[in-house]
């Protein structure tokens, strides 16, 4: 304070310039020299406070030209000065003195600070002026200028004294009407904010607003569809100037996903939400009021599509589980303020059509809330149905023998609801509506007869009196007695003495369906409580098979999945399996194995550790449940989507649990089903330490080996960790050598001795190629056999089937003459069919998944090829079941009958009763069959014709033998569950083994769609250009069949007419189907891939399908066509990308053949220009596709252009990665022009998100990429146009500022250290910020 009296003192008004005197400016210097730095601040802080209290403008002057050279001096810390200055409440636009000392100095002082400093200080600037209001004066509006100039100067770029990046974020995060109205102000910030419309168009992905995705495809779940829940735009980070298109909310996306079946996990993952987020505060409000809007949208578009189709019904169904979930589950959504947007929607459109529909939902909606909210609540329900209904005259009631009914009745059954409510609390609702009348006494009549039929009018009956617990009670229980049974009738099932409660039909799934969501919770706790009763007392009588079935069939209901398969996956499988009641555990099993569709596969991998453990436990040491047990494991197993394995294995906490430490079989369709995952989702590259991790812990449990044409068709991946990791196992010459041993040992003991030898625990598993000896000796087996498979125990003779199935393949190696293989095969035959010592299917799989190479692999396949075709009593049997059932069980109420039919004529033994019979010494045993509701060896040999089909694909010489066994057993696949899936895998997979077999390819797809023939309609899966491919016999002499154009329209057409029907309401080429038991969620998903099967089972190469798709959109074709162009762009892209590589690497070919045609934009003189100049203009005319589309004016570059992002939008992760090898090996060694690296730019911008939040190792690679070939550019390129926006990409919203501060942070110090000081000095000066190294001094840089 002295120190500034002084130089007060030493002030007047004739002498202006008082720092002149040296001993006050050496008193000065010398104070803050001697002061610590951590007291700058304060001291600074006073001293501001003491100007502006004391100070005149004269004096003002002097302090701050004093404080300037006190900065240049480096005593006083320029950021210190500043910061002070600014953060002032003093600092104000009527103090004119202290506003314009303040700035000058900060104008003069600023480039003094660091880059992080003087985007803190910019932060301050825009704050003070955004406080500048009313500016009456020329006078202040001439003070406001100063600190205008100061952040024209912050803002500049060719000073460049922060990354522009910086810049714009601070600029963007106000908005414009909170800043002055002033020009100069306006003309800074708008000509700084447009600079950046350069970078914008980069970072912007063509056409991204219109793609769609299909639930169940492989990029459906990446990042790029990702959307703020609360305004519905995309999750954009940068604040730059994108297109406004860019900026809108999304609500047709949200609304597309919204009315797609099952999309309920991929919606939740595009708004980032899960269940459980609940806010009691919000109870009763709309968290996402968009999402709310959407969702009257999707109710409206319901109500207009509603009829008395099924597809209407489906549809309802569907919204009604998506509308309880994010009400009730994620409390999103507020019913009474949905009902009221809803309500005032209709009152404008005046739509009334749907509206039985419409309160068959509210139903749902209320009978789950009624209890917990205030009768005012539902007011709004009493207003939607005023308008609903206008009628003046009562209702009619309808006709109950329909489904409809239940609908139409839905608003009597909210009354009845509602007036128990006002009961209760003693509330008045008001007099009964007219309207209802006669349809709530209906209803009341009903009840009062008390009805016990089971149709419609005992549905409606639950409905209208769910919250009336004792009368609720009643109801239901007349639905659960009439399937449970009254367990004094009986009747048989399959297997000796094992019977079932005698009740048979099911109760249908209509009905089932017309149950409001309380009753059908109420429901399946009944059941699950009755099942849970009966197995903690190992009730001696099996669940009646009306159960079992109601039950399967109730375990598809989304809306009530907290107690349907997630109670069942977490609470019933394990609390029966504590009880150790087998028999109902075995019914459990024939429901997983038969009856579960859609299972997510988080409940996948939650079952197989549970069905393992079962497997480990010594009561379940019985044939029949072991086999039933491999069964539903290779079930699950192979009914995983490729889509969701490497998601489901990233978030395992323990991995080795979904492994088998006793099956090696098991084991190995594991590692087949990694290996296709793999390959279809593209995660060959990179994959991670998972996959190491996985097959590691499997060969420790089951040690294993592959023969070598399976390991040719392996992903790269498992080919080297099995090449490190090899198993050899036992010899041929071993193997038979401990046979030979063990058989000496037989004919050489007595009876007792050889049960008790071959039953020790160390003895070898030979003793099934024992019995294999002795019929081929003896043409017969002693009844020790029996007493000896009997002690020997389920678990470890599957050991003794293993080792058998590798000594037949050697046995028939050897065996000389076709009668001798004849009679190998008899003996074979009668150990399955006659001995009942091994099942059918077990042997066919151990034979399957054995290792053998070269005549042995051939003979295995021979072995497999007899076993199935020559005898006839596996033929017979597929041959029959195929004839008299139906694989439409949901419409069936004669399952029982169909099934017990096919069983009492071929009956099924699992005990050995074969050797048993046989052996007149033996007394009959009684063994304890458990109950088969649904399955049969033709069922359950369905997974495992699956692996057959796979083997024989790999070994191309027993190509003529796999289409013998399709000729014979391909009618099962009119039973399996995902016919089109495994095609689908089968030839994505096999693709590049099956190119010169187009034969095989055909044959398959022939066959599996063939079977479908009596399930579906002609062209419900196969197009009619394929279909008529597949009827033509093909000739040697004649070229195979080449697609046309029109053919890959149609192809493509019908996908993109599914899709704009859930977009836009149109009509589509979809059939009615039951989408809750179709392999595929809709029929988006079904058109997608059935249209890759015809692709892939094409005779035409590949890269010549992925050429004719790629260039299939109209471009160039008629307006009317052109109008949809984003929705081919879209449908050929999802078709891509759910191909193989060699299909959708034509997009690298096309963006080559525009890289190279890229001239460069000048010649001559070496000059640099900023982005001012006429980077608008560029950037927005030159690959925008859209915009040029709309006028005609499109290039094939913005197309090939659009066509590539959105196939890379598509993609999952690993395909995107792929785009790093081509960037590194075809576009690095051609670039060479500014255009060439702007396209490029172009190409990789708007993926680089998603590589920072999918694979950030690989945005590492991507971002050295591009700064090597910046550096190649900039040194061949005479001009550089466009330095400003390639700096700005290349920084945090500035593609190089942009990728530093978004992305990769400081990793890529040491590639930028070495690369930026050898760019020229306008790039230098822009890029400086991004290295530690000094780039050049000031006059190099053009530095001031």
């Amino acid at each position: 304070g002295m120190l500034l009296q002084d130089l007060k003192d030493h002030d007047s008004e004739e002498s202006l310039s008082p720092i002149h005197n040296g001993d006050v400016i050496k008193g000065f210097l010398n104070y803050w020299q001697r002061s610590s730095p951590e007291t700058h601040k304060e001291h600074m802080e006073f001293i501001v406070n003491y100007i502006y209290s004391n100070a005149n403008l004269h004096q003002i002057d002097a302090y701050f030209r004093l404080m300037a050279v006190a900065i240049d001096k480096g005593v006083i810390p320029a950021r210190v000065v500043c910061e002070t200055l600014l953060s002032s409440p003093l600092l104000r636009c009527t103090n004119d003195g202290f506003w314009k000392n303040t700035f000058q100095l900060i104008r003069k002082v600023i480039r003094g600070v660091d880059y992080k400093c003087c985007r803190d200080l910019l932060k301050m600037i825009l704050a003070k002026i955004c406080q500048v209001t009313g500016i009456e004066s020329r006078a202040q509006l001439h003070l406001l200028h100063y600190a205008v100039r100061v952040l024209e100067y912050i803002l500049d770029r060719e000073t460049c004294i922060l990354p522009a990046y910086l810049s714009v974020n601070e600029v963007m995060a106000i908005s414009l009407d909170v800043f002055p109205q002033d020009w100069l102000l306006t003309e800074v910030i708008t000509r700084f904010i447009n600079s950046f419309e350069g970078l914008a168009t980069i970072l912007t992905e063509s056409g991204r607003p219109y793609l769609r995705p299909v639930i169940g495809y492989v990029g459906v779940l990446n990042t790029m569809w990702k959307l703020n829940p609360g305004n519905l735009k995309f999750a954009i980070k940068e604040r730059i100037p994108y297109d406004a298109d860019y900026l809108m909310p999304q609500r047709e996306l949200l609304r597309y996903l919204l009315l797609q079946p099952y999309s309920r996990e991929v919606v939740q993952n595009v708004l980032s939400v899960s269940k459980g987020n609940f806010d009691p505060k919000l109870q009763n409000k709309c968290q996402w009021p968009l999402v709310e809007e959407v969702f009257v949208d999707v109710l409206i578009t319901a109500m207009e599509r509603s009829d008395e189709s099924e597809k209407s019904k489906i549809l309802w169904q569907h919204l009604t589980s998506q509308l309880l979930h994010y009400i009730f589950f994620v409390h999103s959504i507020s019913l009474k303020e949905l009902v009221k947007s809803l309500l005032d929607k209709l009152y404008k459109i005046k739509l009334r059509q749907g509206r039985d529909y419409l309160m068959w939902t509210m139903l749902h909606c209320t009978c789950l809330v009624i209890q917990k909210q205030t009768l005012s609540e539902f007011i709004i329900l009493i207003q939607l149905f005023e308008f609903l209904y206008p009628e003046k005259q009562p209702l009619p009631v309808p006709d109950c023998s329909k489904s409809s009914s239940v609908q139409a009745l839905a608003m009597a059954c909210i009354w009845i609801q509602l007036a128990k409510k006002a009961e209760t609390i003693g509330e008045n609702l008001g007099p009964e509506p007219e309207a209802l009348h006669d349809q709530l006494k209906f209803i009341k009549d009903c009840f009062d007869n008390r009805r016990t039929t089971i149709d419609y009018h005992i549905a409606i009956i639950c409905n209208a009196y769910s919250t009336y617990s004792d009368t609720h009670f009643v109801a239901t229980n007349v639905i659960l007695d009439a399937c449970l049974g009254n367990g004094k009738t009986k009747v048989a099932l399959p297997g000796l003495n094992c019977v079932a409660s005698g009740a048979t039909i099911p109760i249908s799934l209509s009905l089932l369906d017309s149950l409001s969501v309380h009753v059908k919770s109420s429901f399946i706790y009944k059941i699950v409580s009755r099942i849970l009763k009966s197995a903690s007392n190992q009730a001696p009588l099996n669940l009646s098979p009306a159960v079992v079935e109601t039950y399967s069939r109730i375990l598809i209901w989304n809306e009530v999945e907290l107690f349907g398969i997630k109670q069942f996956v977490g609470q019933v499988f394990l609390q029966i399996v504590k009880s150790n009641a087998w028999n109902f555990l075995h019914a459990m099993l024939e429901i997983l194995s038969y009856r579960l569709y859609h299972i997510q596969a988080h409940y996948r991998f939650q079952l197989l550790p549970h069905i393992y453990t079962l497997s480990g436990m010594s009561q379940t040491n019985t044939q029949q449940l072991q086999l039933s047990i491999e069964n539903a494991a290779l079930r699950l197993i192979s009914g995983l989507n490729s889509c969701d394995v490497y998601p489901e294995l990233s978030r395992s906490q323990n991995p080795e649990q979904l492994l088998s430490q006793e099956s090696e079989e098991l084991n190995k369709a594991f590692v087949l089903m990694l290996a296709r995952a793999m390959h279809v989702t593209g995660l060959e590259s990179p994959y991670g330490n998972w996959l190491e991790n996985i097959l590691r812990q499997i060969m420790e449990a089951t040690p294993h080996c592959w023969p070598s044409h399976t390991l040719q068709c392996f992903p790269a991946p498992f080919k080297t960790f099995y090449s490190a990791h090899h198993h050899t196992p036992d010899s041929k010459a071993t193997l038979r050598t401990k046979v030979d041993e063990e058989y000496r040992t037989w004919k050489s003991m007595g009876e007792n001795d050889n049960v008790n030898y071959f039953t020790q625990q160390n003895t070898s598993n030979v003793f099934l190629c024992v019995m294999w000896r002795l019929l081929l000796e003896t043409n017969r087996l002693s009844s020790v056999c029996y007493r000896i498979l009997e002690r020997i125990g389920a678990k470890k003779w599957l050991s003794h089937i293993r080792v058998f199935a590798d000594f037949i393949v050697y046995e028939f190696s050897s065996a000389a003459g076709s009668r001798h293989a004849s009679k190998c095969i008899q003996i074979l035959n009668d150990l399955i069919w006659k001995y009942n010592v091994v099942t059918l299917d077990r042997l066919i799989l151990y034979l399957a998944l054995r290792s053998h190479e070269g005549n042995e692999a051939q003979v295995c396949f021979f072995i497999i090829q007899l076993l199935l075709l020559k005898p006839a009593e596996f033929r017979t049997r597929v041959n029959s079941f195929v004839r008299d059932n139906s694989p439409c069980h949901w419409k069936q109420n004669d399952y029982y009958e169909k099934h017990m039919n096919y069983h009492r004529r071929w009956t099924e033994k699992f005990y050995f009763e074969g050797l048993q019979e046989l052996s007149q010494s033996l007394p009959t045993s009684v063994n304890h069959y458990l109950p088969i509701y649904f399955g049969n060896v033709c069922l359950r040999f369905i997974p495992v014709l699956d692996i057959v089909i796979h083997r024989f694909i790999e070994m191309p010489p027993v190509s003529k033998s796999l289409e013998t066994v399709l000729d014979h057993l391909g009618c099962l696949y009119k039973f399996h569950d995902r016919p089109i899936t495994y095609l689908y895998d089968t030839l994505h997979y096999y693709e590049k083994h099956l190119i010169n077999y187009p034969q095989i390819k055909k044959k398959l797809v022939g066959t599996i769609t063939g079977a479908q023939r009596d399930i579906h309609a002609i062209g419900w899966y196969l197009s009619d250009g394929f279909q008529s491919y597949l009827s033509h016999t093909d000739e040697p002499d004649k070229e195979p069949w080449k697609p046309t154009k029109a053919y890959y329209q149609d192809l493509v057409r019908r996908l993109i007419n599914d899709i704009l029907h859930y977009s836009f309401n149109k009509e589509s080429s979809s059939v009615d189907c039951d989408w809750r038991f179709n392999e595929f969620a809709n029929s988006s998903s079904h058109f997608l891939y059935t249209s890759c099967v015809e692709l892939l089972a094409l005779p035409v190469a590949g890269q010549d399908v992925g050429r004719a798709l790629f260039d299939l959109a109209p471009v160039n074709e008629s307006f009317e066509a052109r109008s949809s162009i984003m929705s081919w762009i879209n449908a050929v892209a999802l078709i891509l990308v759910s191909l193989p590589e060699t299909y959708w690497n034509v997009v690298y070919e096309k963006v080559l053949e525009i890289l190279k045609t890229t001239m460069p934009a000048n010649n001559g003189k070496r000059k640099f220009q900023s982005i001012y100049v006429d980077n608008f203009t560029y950037n927005q005319t030159k690959y925008n596709f859209l915009h040029h589309y709309r006028f005609m004016s499109e290039s094939y570059a913005s197309y090939v252009l659009a066509m590539a992002h959105a196939i890379w939008h598509h993609s999952s992760i690993g395909q995107l990665t792929l785009m790093l090898r081509f960037l590194k090996e075809k576009v690095k060694p051609i670039i060479q022009t500014e255009e060439q690296f702007i396209l490029v730019c172009h190409l990789v911008g708007p993926f680089l998100p998603r590589f920072h939040l999918e694979r950030t190792r690989s945005l590492l690679k991507v971002v050295v990429d591009l700064y090597e070939i910046l550096l190649i550019v900039d040194q061949m390129s005479p001009t550089m146009n466009y330095v400003d926006t390639i700096c700005d990409f290349l920084y945090p919203f500035n593609i190089f500022y942009h990728i530093k501060y978004m992305f990769v942070g400081d990793s890529l110090k040491e590639e930028v250290d070495k690369i930026i000081p050898k760019l020229s000095s306008p790039l230098r000066l822009r890029l400086r910020f991004m290295t530690t190294q000094q780039v050049g001094d000031k006059q190099s840089l053009n530095v001031e």
